[in-house]
């Protein structure tokens, strides 16, 4: 997934976590044309992100999530994930309230 992708998945600009600016909050990536297969490391810039969704995707992987501390919504349901061994790290999004995988 290349930025291209994630700029054009991006919505709903709110006051970033810490209230010294604005940035978008939501990402939304699901079942595009030709699914991806590779996140790549793009996503790590959006460290605002609050909701994250990829449904219907082919990713294998998805460790640059980590990189993502504020995220309270992730849905990557309907992927090929074999393992989020990074989610047992509790310091790995500490607001995480809902996940769909």
């Amino acid at each position: 997934m290349e930025a291209k992708n994630i700029k054009e998945g991006l919505a709903l600009l709110k006051r970033t976590p810490d209230g010294s600016s604005y940035a978008f909050s939501t990402l939304t990536v699901d079942e595009p044309e030709t699914p991806f297969e590779v996140m790549g490391d793009d996503i790590k810039n959006y460290t605002n992100l609050l909701n994250v969704s990829l449904t219907k995707n082919q990713f294998r992987e998805v460790n640059n999530l980590a990189d993502l501390p504020y995220v309270m919504n992730l849905n990557i349901s309907e992927n090929k994930i074999a393992q989020i061994d990074w989610m047992s790290n509790m310091n790995t999004m500490q607001y995480l309230q809902v996940m769909n995988a």
